[in-house]
């Protein structure tokens, strides 16, 4: 024990005892800072790791709101194009029903006169009838004067007849018209329906335009932010491609979608259609396929396929394209002559009894003149 206290006071043992401590000392410290920097580069790899996550998300994110807002804008346009051919067929199913309406009061207007003249040719016939039991019961000298009482009888009876025959038909006519108001009545209600729905369906495509927009100017704030990183991050072109791929599966999935609003839409515009086709057929009067003709000996043939032929009694005639629409007759592309008629002609018509009169306008030769069925039904 006092060898050893000796040695280790010699100068070499103590000189290698320090130099041991010491490399122990710098051993032990260097394996603590080894230990401290893994530390740190796994923590900045995490980070770099998140940060790449972060901006492919972003990227996917921007790509799928770029296809959003396609679609929406799309889907906006055909929506304000079927907005407004369904507004302008409201309107003129609006403008049809209260001309049906008017139409409909001066029928029943009609109707209280015809009826009000019936209640005074009764009265007639009734004050007639008086004066014919007091004629009987004159005396023979007075035969003449009855006689003519009982002509004047029979006229009222032939008068009473033709009033209660005019009231009956402006009765149907009323009734015909009442039917077709309410025909299209109905087809307005229909109209209203499908514009509200149009409506909705324009507010909410604004709506998610109104998102998309938004989410639109999000993603470009953080593509901006994140397009400085962009450069450092070389590993994230695998995973753009599979997202790439992801987003070609959801472009398969929606694709069903956007065919079934196409077939919508297609139904909705077939529909539209046959509105309008409704409301043409209610608008148009049936005075085509067949021959009318005047007092004057004028024949007038109005054929489905729109050519008409006008023949007066010296068999001269015209033929030529017809058009009755509005209330108003023209007749163009006229071949032939017939005294002083010039084509193209329009003149305006009203519906009668068996046919139509044409109404005074500027250039109508056929003014004032009434066209009677040849060969009613």
């Amino acid at each position: 024990m006092t060898d050893l206290s000796r040695r280790l006071r010699e100068p070499l043992p103590l000189v290698l005892l320090v130099l041991a401590v010491a490399g122990w000392i710098a051993f032990v410290a260097m394996w603590i800072n080894a230990g401290l920097s893994d530390r740190q580069q796994q923590g900045t790899l995490a980070l770099l790791t998140s940060e790449r996550d972060q901006l492919s998300a972003t990227l996917a994110e921007r790509d799928r709101t770029h296809g959003q807002i396609a679609q929406a804008n799309a889907k906006l346009l055909d929506v304000e194009q079927q907005l407004g051919s369904v507004s302008t067929a409201f309107t003129a199913a609006s403008t049809e029903l209260e001309a049906r309406q008017n139409e409909l009061a001066q029928a029943v207007t009609h109707l209280e006169d015809t009826k009000s003249a019936t209640q005074g040719l009764i009265e007639q016939a009734d004050a007639a009838k008086q004066l014919l039991n007091e004629a009987a019961s004159r005396q023979a000298s007075i035969q003449a004067e009855t006689e003519s009482a009982s002509r004047q009888l029979s006229e009222v009876d032939t008068r009473l007849t033709e009033a209660r025959r005019q009231e009956q038909t402006a009765t149907t006519n009323v009734a015909q018209m009442a039917q077709e108001v309410a025909t299209n009545s109905a087809t307005l209600a229909d109209l209203q329906s499908e514009l509200q729905s149009s409506r909705t369906e324009l507010l909410e495509a604004q709506d998610r335009l109104a998102q998309a927009k938004l989410a639109t100017e999000t993603a470009n704030a953080a593509a901006q932010e994140a397009q400085a990183k962009l450069a450092d991050l070389t590993q994230a072109k695998t995973t753009l491609e599979t997202q790439v791929a992801a987003y070609s599966e959801q472009i398969t999935t929606l694709q069903p979608q956007v065919e079934e609003l196409t077939r919508n839409l297609t139904q909705r515009s077939t529909a539209l259609q046959s509105v309008e086709t409704n409301i043409a057929q209610a608008i148009a009067p049936s005075l085509n396929g067949t021959t009318y003709e005047t007092q004057r000996g004028l024949k007038l043939t109005l054929l489905d396929t729109g050519s008409f032929t006008l023949s007066d009694s010296l068999n001269r005639q015209v033929s030529g394209r017809f058009v009755m629409a509005e209330g108003e007759l023209t007749l163009s592309e006229a071949s032939g002559r017939l005294g002083a008629a010039q084509f193209p002609m329009t003149c305006p018509y009203s519906e009668a009894e068996d046919g139509f009169t044409l109404g005074q306008a500027e250039g109508c030769v056929l003014s004032d003149l009434t066209f009677t069925r040849a060969d009613p039904l």
